[in-house]
């Protein structure tokens, strides 16, 4: 797990997170689109499901497991990574709160419900470009049966001892402040590499926001003769992350920043070019 720490309070880096794209950090993040967005009302929870179109650039020695990545002439590789959230209000570790402790896999997401909601979304087709396939129902059939449920649980379940937050008054402090709970993994191209990563955004101690980052990364390539092949995608995959991640701290501190001081936030077209120059 890794672990960021943030001076701001608590609801800062929650409006940052669904701000984070664009920016000039990720400019491999080509679209986001929000498939749903809903308020529990017996819970006070806030739900979103988002859709992200992330590409990706494999290394030479992937092109002749993944003839695809070959034949994008060095574009890159395109992803659907689906992330659902959920953001538990204050008192949210009150013992007489209904909120869950525990989000599951968007991958249980029916197919048919989630095909509905690209098809429907406007914002997809319009930032969507005709050589980047939009998901069907047929691969998405293929990659919402995972082999197993992934559930992301809160670092003060799993992980109390030994915690950033050393008092019990930390602890108690922290639960009466919103949290964020997200989790999210890409939709195709999961027998290659499927990585599944988990995140808490929940106050920290003397007024400060923790940022928890977990990540499963598994390969099914193959079948059972080629673990050597496997191991060194998944050992790809890691490294990937880990650079991905330091990226990612760096445009959420780009965006805290910019709220911080209220100026203006990147858009696409100067994400774009500032990429061009």
């Amino acid at each position: 797990m890794i672990t960021d720490l943030s001076p701001e309070p608590t609801a800062t880096p929650l409006l940052a997170f669904f701000l984070r794209y664009p920016n000039p950090f990720a400019r491999h993040v080509l679209s986001v689109d929000v498939l749903s967005r809903r308020i529990d009302p017996q819970t006070g929870q806030l739900h979103t499901t988002r859709l992200i179109l992330k590409r990706g650039i494999l290394p030479k020695w992937a092109n002749q497991w993944l003839p695809v990545a070959g034949a994008s002439g060095g574009r890159g590789l395109d992803a659907w990574v689906l992330e659902e959230s959920v953001v538990d209000p204050p008192d949210w570790g009150d013992p007489s709160s209904v909120a869950s402790t525990s989000i599951h896999s968007p991958f249980t997401t029916s197919v048919s419900q989630l095909s509905s909601s690209i098809s429907s979304s406007p914002s997809l087709s319009q930032s969507s470009s005709s050589s980047t396939p939009t998901p069907t129902t047929e691969t998405l059939s293929q990659s919402t049966t995972p082999s197993s449920t992934y559930q992301y649980v809160s670092s003060y379940e799993d992980q109390r001892t030994g915690s950033v937050l050393e008092t019990a008054e930390e602890e108690e402090h922290s639960r009466r402040q919103p949290r964020l709970r997200v989790v999210q993994g890409n939709l195709n191209h999961r027998k290659f590499m499927h990585v599944i990563e988990g995140g808490e955004i929940v106050a920290g101690p003397n007024g400060s926001t923790l940022h928890h980052t977990t990540a499963e990364i598994r390969s099914n390539f193959g079948g059972a003769w080629s673990n050597l092949v496997r191991q060194r995608i998944e050992s790809y995959g890691i490294g990937k992350f880990e650079v991905n991640t330091e990226t990612a701290r760096k445009g959420m501190a780009l965006i805290l920043d910019l709220l911080r001081r209220r100026e203006p936030l990147p858009g696409r077209e100067e994400v774009d070019d500032e990429e061009g120059k």
